[in-house]
């Protein structure tokens, strides 16, 4: 054997500095980043769709909320009865179901 610094010659001879001339080129920080911030932007796309589908309007939690205040007990409602008995269903519940007439209309 014999050493020569020439070893373009040699079958399967590959330079070991990284400049392999099929190899695809690497990506620069810059393009990652760009990559990277195309992708959370997709995500968060789809985190904003999913939450509009699934998540109540403003609306209807704040309704939530005033129903819950206005639940019935003992036949009254307890956010309306202080020292008086405010018979169940209360106003405010009546006005959330549509009905528009008073209990002493009725």
């Amino acid at each position: 054997m014999f050493a020569h610094d020439a070893h373009d010659g040699c079958p399967g001879w590959m330079p070991d500095d990284g400049t392999r001339p099929e190899a695809p080129p690497q990506a620069t920080l810059l393009e990652e980043a760009q990559a990277t911030i195309e992708s959370l932007r997709y995500q968060i796309r789809r985190a904003r769709e999913a939450l509009a589908i699934d998540e109540p309007s403003g609306a209807d939690t704040a309704i939530a909320r005033v129903r819950a205040l206005h639940r019935e007990e003992c036949g009254s409602c307890a956010h309306c009865t202080r020292a008086d008995s405010v018979p169940y269903p209360c106003p405010t519940i009546r006005a959330l179901d549509g009905d528009t007439t008073s209990k002493e209309q009725a």
